[in-house]
């Protein structure tokens, strides 16, 4: 089977002739983290719906490795580990007859299961409860979720929120196997409101806004100094930090937010013009930038 994990060509889907995706093209390589992101409604379930077959694109591409989801192909699942808003477990089982009957599914032996189980869930609660599943709380189940899709470390794993009712311990744990899922080549793509896990997990970002995709590294969306000029209003301000270079700029009552490239002879450059425009300068600040910022940005314009 080809090595090429994910990619998508100039996808488009729509609902009742309303646009949700228009042209969103995307390659992941094995071995690689992805976190997508964006605003309540933007597509991100839908993307992901389309990369397991549950939707069929109206135009475009998909390609998991190699194959078109929507043709399921039983090869393509056994290779991919699942976390969706829907658990997909029976209720009446307790949870260890329900990952036997998935891991069976997919393929993964008994002894591969157990070793799994015991290298990365001994002492958790959940593998040893005897409690039918629809007994458990909703973090439980999450966690269950969790198990079921490492179980046999799959190729590719697609998660859709998959932090969602998550203790601290649980969440610590989840990260642990992202990264041993990672360090053994698989490719894990994550979709999730909480950005501090995908700033901590994730190798390339992927912002849906206004139905396309914007992929960038993670590099590019944190990390980089975010300047602060604090002073009178008036637009002479951003046309001044424009001139210079000034790049992401966004005004906030009185002061002035952007990114700047050879910010030592930028900043000075953009103070002195200000003072000279008859500007106040009243605060010049910087701080290092973070991923809520980034996508801030972005949805304003910069």
């Amino acid at each position: 089977m080809p090595e090429t994990p994910i990619l998508i060509e100039n996808l488009h889907k729509a609902f009742s002739k309303r646009p949700v995706l228009e042209s969103i093209s995307l390659a992941l390589s094995p071995g690689s983290v992805f976190g997508l992101v964006g605003l309540n409604g933007a597509g991100k379930t839908t993307l992901i719906r389309c990369m397991l077959g549950l939707l069929k694109p109206d135009a475009g591409r998909i390609s998991i490795f190699g194959l078109d989801p929507w043709k399921h192909d039983p090869r393509l699942y056994r290779e991919i580990g699942v976390i969706m808003e829907n658990d997909g477990f029976s209720g009446n089982l307790n949870y260890m007859e329900n990952l036997r009957f998935f891991a069976a599914a997919k393929g993964v032996g008994s002894d591969d299961l157990g070793l799994y189980l015991r290298d990365h869930w001994a002492g958790v609660e959940i593998a040893t409860s005897k409690k039918k599943v629809k007994l458990f709380s909703r973090g439980q189940k999450m966690q269950a979720a969790v198990c079921r899709a490492f179980a046999g470390w799959p190729r590719l794993c697609l998660f859709d929120e998959p932090l969602v009712g998550l203790d601290i311990d649980a969440y610590d744990h989840f990260c642990m196997l992202v990264r041993a899922a990672r360090d053994r080549g698989s490719t894990v793509f994550i979709s999730s409101h909480q950005l501090e896990a995908v700033e901590d997990l994730c190798d390339t970002i992927g912002l849906l806004h206004n139905r396309t995709l914007r992929v960038f590294p993670k590099s590019e969306a944190i990390g980089r100094e975010i300047w602060t000029i604090r002073t009178d209003d008036g637009t002479a301000p951003g046309e001044i930090i424009g001139r210079h270079g000034g790049a992401g700029i966004v005004r906030r009552q009185e002061a002035w937010n952007f990114t700047i490239d050879n910010a030592g002879d930028a900043i000075p450059a953009i103070v002195g013009d200000l003072v000279i425009a008859g500007c106040k300068v009243r605060e010049v600040r910087c701080e290092k930038n973070d991923l809520r910022e980034s996508i801030r940005s972005i949805y304003q314009g910069g």
